[in-house]
């Protein structure tokens, strides 16, 4: 039964969770991305590019910042998935190779603690718990194919 539900999550994974990762993608980046002035200002990667297409409009280039193509809007269930990814990211099955500690896999009993600590937001369950572990196979399989 197990093995089921891992091929039916990885078959789901090729056409879903794409906002998703996309979203989480682009929060990881703007964290990265943030510079704290000397004046105790924080700039965030939108408000980078801000003043940029500020200081280009007062040079004569005219344009608008492409937030469109930067922003990326989620609904209410991938909200949830999102905000419980976060919350479960660093807690990791480690297994010792010989050399190193290595991951292996989420820490599902984590994942479903969170889950069940939280009744009255997930409205699915199973769902929630599918999307949350093909994000974190997903961020692993594209760390691990960077690292080769």
């Amino acid at each position: 039964m197990l093995a089921a539900c891992f091929q039916r999550l990885n078959r789901q994974r090729k056409g879903t969770g794409k906002k998703l990762i996309d979203w989480l993608q682009q929060q990881r980046v703007e964290a990265e991305a943030k510079v704290t002035l000397n004046d105790g200002t924080v700039l965030t990667r939108c408000d980078q590019c801000r003043q940029m297409w500020q200081e280009r409009n007062a040079r004569g280039v005219t344009g608008e910042p492409p937030c469109a193509g930067c922003l990326v809007e989620l609904n209410t269930d991938n909200y949830i998935a999102a905000r419980i990814f976060r919350l479960v990211q660093s807690q990791v099955r480690l297994y010792f190779d010989g050399e190193r500690n290595r991951e292996m896999d989420l820490d599902q009993v984590a994942l479903w603690n969170i889950i069940d600590h939280y009744p009255h937001v997930i409205p699915n369950k199973w769902s929630l718990f599918e999307k949350v572990l093909g994000v974190y196979r997903f961020f692993i399989t594209e760390r691990d194919d960077a690292n080769r």
